[in-house]
């Protein structure tokens, strides 16, 4: 391991990441801000799987982060902050379940609306909360890849996290198996089928397989 360190160090890698310009916390960032993005891609998939387009998404991502971070700026840790911003998402998702699951309102209107009235909401306490403070959260704790982490340039950004945000990576390694082995993605594919397919009359003869 140790020889095959020396060698990484050598001036391939650095000379290739200083030519484009790429360092270790450029490479952080960019994981860490995948994370979000990735949990939030992979509830869509799942809304759109079952039949909802949410157009909502952005707004519930401002109500979650604007709520992750006033948790843990009082006092809790930051799997506290990612709990409260998965509440806050989950009670602005109700608003979509009973406008357009219950009462079948148009599904576009209602996200379009809940992402405006998001946008505004979160400005508002925005500004009235931390407009002349600006606080800051310190710095997550990281936890480094034995062996990995001490290869240059990527090794301290793609392998040294907070476990928050493995386990923002695992999740998604966890729906791919449960869309393709598990009988719980087998029903979601087919609510999706169902859900583009609406309207087709050959489909009341098909099976599930041919649906498939």
């Amino acid at each position: 391991t140790d020889e095959l360190l020396a060698k990484l160090q050598g001036a391939p890698l650095q000379q290739v990441s200083q030519q484009l310009g790429i360092s270790d916390t450029q490479a952080s960032g960019a994981i860490i801000a995948a994370v979000p993005l990735i949990l939030a891609g992979l509830g869509e998939q799942i809304s759109e799987r079952a039949g909802v387009m949410n157009i909502g998404l952005e707004g519930m991502m401002m109500l979650g982060a604007l709520a992750g971070f006033s948790a843990t700026l009082a006092g809790l840790t930051i799997w506290g902050g990612l709990i409260a911003g998965a509440l806050a998402g989950a009670a602005a998702a109700l608003v979509m379940v009973l406008f357009c699951v219950r009462s079948g309102m148009n599904q576009i209107i209602v996200g379009i609306a809940i992402t405006l009235g998001a946008t505004g909401l979160t400005s508002l306490m925005h500004n009235a909360w931390y407009a002349k403070t600006y606080p800051r959260l310190d710095a997550a704790d990281r936890i480094a890849l034995p062996g990995v982490s001490q290869i240059p340039v990527l090794g301290p950004g793609l392998f040294t996290h907070h476990p928050a945000t493995w386990a923002g990576l695992l999740i998604a390694l966890i729906f791919a198996f449960t869309y393709r082995k598990t009988y719980l993605g087998l029903n979601l594919a087919i609510g999706m089928t169902l859900w583009s397919r609406r309207g087709d009359p050959g489909l009341l003869t098909e099976t599930p397989e041919a649906v498939l």
